[in-house]
């Protein structure tokens, strides 16, 4: 019997190996980081209900009561195990209707255990919420590792002949004709994945000699979405003097009649005294 159990335990360890495996896939390795990173919190929730389970039957115990299943803490605890797992007979707590005080000391241990499963749902929650957003980069850290403790049981031949395959000496061709900068892989995708307005790779005619100064630029710097800011500043102060503009006309018209009528008024008086001079 010990020597199965040690077999046992050797399987477990020789399956947890495999979990490298994982980082083939950069999603499934995400996943498994972020499983790693909840143990901490299960183990607390663990903890927590082994010092629930040892405090209410060492609790129950020192009662006074005929129950059988609480005949001692070492049984109290295997009860009280069962009934947090779920798997405790549903019949067996009709033996307690003549315990009354066993029977409500059960009724609160199920509160408190329900009460830690409630807390053990938030902070997982707040554990995934908090390690979502860098577990792919996680995940990539991780497969690096795993990278570079592998390198040195390669033979060097079979490295060579790898990195031969790769023709990363190459240039890489973006399209047709259009031979671009070596030291990568090229990859094809749909042209309708990622579309764009602009091309982004600005190309000078001549020759290509390293030697040869680059001509100047007569594009801006700025790129796309900086002129968009810029022209909806330019269409919002238009806007706002367009605005103002009709306001001003408005009180304006309004002044323009009455002083037109006062005009008006200074000028009959200004002809009557000239008839009279006259």
């Amino acid at each position: 019997m010990p020597y199965s159990i040690f077999v046992m335990l050797t399987m477990f360890l020789y399956f947890s190996l495999l979990i490298d495996l994982t980082v083939v896939s950069t999603r499934i390795s995400a996943f498994n980081l972020v499983c790693l990173r909840m143990l901490p919190e299960v183990a607390l929730f663990i903890g927590a209900l082994a010092v629930n389970i040892l405090t209410f039957s060492s609790a129950i115990s020192v009662l006074k009561h005929d129950s059988t299943e609480f005949a001692g803490i070492h049984k109290g605890a295997y009860a009280l195990l069962r009934m947090s797992s779920g798997i405790y007979s549903a019949s067996k707590y009709a033996d307690f209707r003549n315990e009354a005080t066993v029977l409500a000391t059960i009724f609160v241990f199920g509160i408190a255990i329900l009460s830690l499963l409630n807390m053990l749902i938030a902070q997982l929650s707040c554990a995934y919420s908090s390690v979502y957003e860098d577990m792919v980069g996680y995940a990539r850290l991780q497969r690096a590792t795993n990278i570079v403790e592998i390198m040195p049981g390669i033979p060097r031949k079979q490295w060579l002949r790898f990195a031969d395959s790769l023709q990363l000496n190459k240039k890489i061709e973006f399209n047709a004709g259009d031979i671009g900068i070596s030291g990568g892989l090229a990859s094809r995708e749909p042209a309708n994945l990622n579309p764009t307005t602009t091309d982004m790779i600005r190309r000078f005619g001549g020759s290509t000699s390293v030697e040869i100064q680059w001509p100047e630029d007569d594009q801006d710097g700025d790129d796309g979405d900086d002129r968009f800011d810029r022209m909806e500043k330019l269409i919002q102060k238009t806007l706002q003097r367009v605005t103002k503009s009709g306001g001003v006309r408005s009180k304006g018209g309004a002044g323009s009649s009455q002083n037109t009528g006062s005009s008006d008024q200074k000028d009959s008086g200004s002809g009557g005294s000239g008839d009279e001079d006259l």
